[in-house]
């Protein structure tokens, strides 16, 4: 993936236009939209600016979808784009998900633990 597309999809995914961007670049939308196109090579000084305001650094921009996940944009650039998890993601969360249930049979566990105790301790009362 070209440094434009990622650009593009990195605007998308914080839901800013091409008008904001240029706005925020003190640029004209033409000529923003050019860089998104790839028809303007960025500059590094660009590039920061581009990345202050989308509040990131380089290392996330160059790394920027390609960790698996798939971008699907439709419509212009005013839409927003739906964003689906690769398989770091998928495995994470299933880790995160196996630990929640590992946590909730201990909390069961507990629970029963304390009705048989307070069963018992009814029987107490009641034989006395």
């Amino acid at each position: 993936m070209n440094i434009n597309d990622k650009i593009r999809l990195f605007r998308e995914d914080h839901q800013l236009s091409q008008e904001e961007m240029a706005t925020k670049l003190s640029m004209s939308t033409k000529g923003y939209a050019k860089i998104e196109r790839g028809e303007t090579r960025v500059n590094f000084e660009r590039l920061e600016q581009i990345l202050g305001v989308l509040n990131a650094d380089i290392y996330e921009l160059l790394t920027y979808g390609e960790d698996g996940r798939i971008y699907i944009c439709s419509g212009d650039n005013n839409t927003n784009s739906n964003i689906f998890s690769g398989n770091g993601d998928v495995e994470k969360l299933n880790l995160m998900l196996a630990h929640k249930d590992e946590i909730i049979k201990l909390k069961d566990d507990v629970i029963e633990s304390l009705r048989n105790e307070i069963s018992l301790l009814k029987e107490k009362l009641s034989a006395q």
